[in-house]
């Protein structure tokens, strides 16, 4: 146990040291040399330890390496037999062998050559060490650190404030951790063949079965919109989206949370595993109404503005799914009532939405101006709910005339029954002259 304890101990000392060699106002060479030297007394540590155990438990103590020294060794004190036994480990280690003390027993010999073994790597990283020194820019940690002393340095030079440089900190020790070079692990993902970056985000995305955003559109819409999506990471209390920038991305957790914030102190909501943020400003097209910042390390799915609108163009009818079901979603979310009612007085007085949604989204909702644009321009009148009801069924319903004559106008059919059989006619209320 108290081996185990020592061997927790000197992990431990090896993180300080990693710590040590990121902090920028500690001199990098001093710690390097530092830490080399640690390691090379570590190794030869539990060589000599090794080595004095094999002697000190051997049946002939006469027949052993130790006897070269001194026959009844055991006698000897604590600190001849350990600068002893460091001895033979160090001239071992750098394979000096000045001929004084040398391996006797079998046991010794095997021990010898696994330790010379183990020695090769131990060089290797004590050259490699000397090279970092020599020239300090090669290497992912050479270019990590060279890197992050210029981006730091600009932080100080515009006197950023410390929360900001710890940010562009941990993103570059983020960066760093992935052996990804800068902006490289998107890069990476698009050279693949797009069958098999389709795969991956696939694999990614299925933390995503139950969030319901995707789960209102169809399955080819559901699939494009995952292929259109980029996986990205970020560190602990790093800004994701600030609040009233540009909606330019909506991000879906794979793993991880994000505490949104509206300006108060504390979160108003944290979004975690298999959910979305940042829709609602990306899909009305208006500033984002909070600042997102990560609570812990997140592994998200970024999508695009302009690929998410590109994607749902060709469709309106899942558009408006989408549209629908979202803004019911909104009565959960006070933070975001500011938002939502912009959108719907722009549909029910300007009609102008920027998004591609169909007839029956407008009349569903009761935005008459948004009726008014698309009554015109969308293809199929006869558009049915998921009642089998068409537009003129809903419109009987409400004994609005004027909305039944231009879909009667454009081609809408009168004809048409709902699920139950029944004709828009049969359903209108009070109106008889007139239907």
């Amino acid at each position: 146990m108290l081996a185990l304890l020592r061997v927790f101990y000197s992990i431990r000392i090896q993180r300080c040291f990693s710590e040590l060699e990121e902090n920028e106002k500690i001199n990098f060479i001093v710690v390097r040399i530092a830490r080399m030297m640690w390691v090379c007394y570590l190794v030869c540590h539990y060589g000599g330890c090794v080595f004095y155990l094999l002697a000190a438990s051997h049946r002939d103590a006469k027949n052993t390496w130790f006897s070269l020294v001194d026959p009844n060794f055991v006698e000897l004190g604590f600190i001849q037999r350990y600068v002893t036994s460091m001895y033979l480990a160090v001239i071992s280690f750098t394979t000096v062998g000045y001929g004084d003390l040398h391996p006797i027993s079998t046991d010794e010999m095997v021990f010898s050559v696994i330790f010379l073994l183990i020695d090769f790597g131990l060089i290797a990283y004590v050259t490699t060490t000397v090279i970092y020194l020599v020239l300090p820019d090669i290497g992912l940690l050479g270019k990590y650190r060279a890197r992050r002393v210029r981006v730091l340095a600009y932080c100080r030079h515009y006197h950023l404030s410390d929360d900001i440089c710890k940010e562009v900190s941990d993103h570059l020790k983020l960066e760093y951790q992935s052996r990804a070079q800068p902006s490289e692990e998107n890069g990476i993902l698009n050279s693949l063949p797009i069958p098999v970056k389709g795969k991956i985000l696939n694999a990614l995305s299925t933390k995503l079965t139950d969030n319901r955003m995707l789960n209102r559109l169809s399955n080819p819409i559901r699939f494009q919109l995952i292929q259109a999506m980029e996986p990205v990471m970020f560190p602990a209390n790093t800004s994701i989206i600030l609040q009233n920038e540009a909606p330019m991305f909506l991000y879906f957790v794979l793993s991880g949370s994000v505490d949104l914030n509206t300006g108060g102190g504390q979160p108003v909501d944290t979004v975690t595993s298999g959910e979305v943020f940042g829709e609602t400003c990306v899909f009305f097209n208006r500033p984002q109404a909070f600042t997102a910042t990560t609570s812990r390390l997140s592994q998200l799915l970024m999508m695009d503005r302009v690929k998410l609108m590109s994607i749902l163009q060709s469709c309106p009818k899942d558009t408006s799914s989408l549209i629908s079901g979202h803004l019911e979603d909104l009565n959960t979310k006070p933070y975001l009532n500011e938002v939502r009612s912009e959108f719907e007085n722009n549909a029910r007085t300007i009609g102008r939405i920027d998004l591609p949604v169909s007839l029956l989204f407008a009349v569903e909702r009761r935005y008459s101006r948004l009726f008014d644009r698309l009554v015109e321009e969308y293809p199929d009148p006869n558009e049915r709910d998921s009642s089998g009801r068409t537009l003129l069924h809903l419109l009987a319903s409400r004994n609005d005339i004027q909305k039944c004559r231009k879909l009667i106008d454009i081609g809408a059919n009168p004809n048409l029954t709902d699920s139950s059989g029944n004709y828009p006619l049969q359903i209108w209320n009070n109106n008889g002259d007139d239907a």
